[in-house]
């Protein structure tokens, strides 16, 4: 079973805070970008069943700040709770 594209608009809303946005290797359940913050590579992992609801995701990426966290680290987006 082929996984799903990630979104554009994770790509988009990424690019709006970060020079750099680069696709990663995705691993059998998480996909994997790396931005630039000021100089330091930093990775943003998203568990992919969190896409099963892609309207919510730039929202949601929004909402809790994400690109704040990654200007003090690695995130990760854990798969969505049941």
């Amino acid at each position: 079973m082929a996984l799903d594209p990630i979104p554009e608009e994770v790509r988009l809303y990424l690019r709006e805070h970060f020079q750099t946005v680069t696709d990663e290797p995705s691993t059998p359940d998480y996909y994997v970008f790396s931005v630039t913050v000021q100089g330091v590579r930093r990775e943003i992992t998203v568990h992919r069943n969190f896409f099963m609801f892609p309207d919510v995701v730039p929202g949601y990426l929004r909402d809790i700040d994400i690109a704040r966290q990654l200007e003090t680290g690695n995130v990760e987006i854990c798969e969505p709770t049941r």
